[in-house]
């Protein structure tokens, strides 16, 4: 509807003419649905983690540090770690957005990175199989379904059936912006954010956090993310 809106505008421009300003329709724009208001804290978290497969829990910890789509964190090979300057790359084509994006291998993310290459070479010794993916079940890649399912089990027996997979971006989120020396230029581009506007939707009341701490490299500060905003728009 918003393309069809402003080829109407483009065609009634002063510049264009093509039809009359009295006629270009008014396009009423749907109203978008009020964002979701969930979060997952660390007490839940723990209890959620608890319940798990074991293979299923490294993909659910990325994915509750990154604030990234499931998909986004599913679709990583181990090529798409850059230990030359130290970043976890979504390429392009993984990308919702169409725009690439990272995450820097420091504090959890990168010791938890570290460890799925270190278990993935002994894995491949093991099984004399090459496995590609950084988070796999059986050498495969981890269906989205599969996860999904697992994750619904462990939450229904940790006593959270209510609880989302959706629900850790806006726990990344709320969490980037409540840690000092984090400003929303840098967690808009962790979590491929195009606008301050969207960033802002996923944002949660700070007192809905409970026991929510950042993750050991969100609590070192600013250092830690020195040059992810430069790295992101290369």
């Amino acid at each position: 509807m918003q393309v069809l809106g402003q080829m109407f505008r483009l065609a009634a421009d002063d510049e264009h003419r093509l039809v009359s300003r009295g006629l270009v329709p008014q396009i009423r724009k749907l109203e978008e649905p009020a964002p979701r208001k969930g979060i997952v804290n660390d007490n839940q978290f723990v209890e959620i983690m608890a319940n798990l497969p074991e293979w299923a829990r490294p993909a659910i910890t990325a994915i509750s540090i990154t604030g990234w789509r499931v998909n986004a964190v599913l679709s990583r090979r181990r090529s798409d770690v850059d230990e030359e300057t130290g970043f976890l790359v979504l390429n392009r084509e993984s990308s919702k957005n169409r725009t690439e994006y990272k995450w820097p291998l420091v504090g959890d993310m990168g010791d938890l990175v570290r460890e799925q290459l270190a278990q993935i070479q002994r894995d491949e010794l093991t099984l004399r199989r090459v496995i590609p993916w950084l988070f796999h079940h059986n050498v495969k890649r981890i269906p989205y379904e599969t996860l999904r399912n697992s994750r619904r089990r462990a939450t229904r027996a940790a006593g959270y059936p209510g609880k989302l997979m959706h629900d850790f971006r806006p726990t990344a989120a709320t969490r980037m912006d409540s840690t000092p020396g984090i400003s929303i230029s840098v967690a808009m581009s962790l979590l491929g954010h195009k606008t301050d506007i969207m960033f802002r939707r996923y944002l949660q009341k700070h007192a809905m956090i409970g026991s929510l701490k950042p993750p050991r490299a969100w609590r070192i500060g600013r250092r830690s993310f020195q040059g992810t905003e430069r790295h992101q728009t290369r």
